[in-house]
């Protein structure tokens, strides 16, 4: 029999999705996806609602807009900061959000600000378009 011990098998951790909140709204995914657009667009280098590709200064892009939702990316050719995913889908009812980084906040190394404002801008523009939120959460 084998200890473990401080100098045993190192554990391997898979990267976890940070969950921001859910919602539901009765309007229908091309409304959605319009408010949710807005509520990144200041957050975007170019603010242009069209997918965008890295380049080699860093930059924070749409790398994702179609009737799934959007995916916002700060990065560069050599680095990705952060992902910020909307995800939409039809329900009987209307259209149900996900909303989610690919990382918790702790392993946001640069443009933390701009992670945290992308999140407060779009919890915003859900209010005013008298979304439904779910379980928001600001720190993810």
């Amino acid at each position: 029999m084998t200890a473990m011990g401080l100098f045993g098998k190192r554990a391997t951790k898979t990267p976890k999705t940070a969950t921001v909140g859910r919602f539901h709204t009765p309007y229908q995914v091309e409304q959605v996806l319009g408010v949710v657009y807005a509520g990144v667009r200041d957050q975007l280098s170019t603010a242009v609602a069209e997918v965008g590709e890295p380049g080699v200064m860093a930059s924070i892009y749409l790398s994702r807009i179609d009737r799934t939702g959007l995916t916002v990316t700060a990065g560069n050719i050599a680095d990705t900061y952060f992902t910020f995913a909307v995800d939409l889908s039809e329900s009987g009812s209307g259209t149900d959000g996900h909303v989610y980084f690919d990382r918790p906040s702790s392993a946001v190394q640069r443009w933390y600000g701009n992670a945290v404002q992308l999140n407060v801008d779009l919890h915003t523009a859900l209010d005013r378009a008298s979304i439904t939120v779910q379980g928001w959460r600001i720190q993810f």
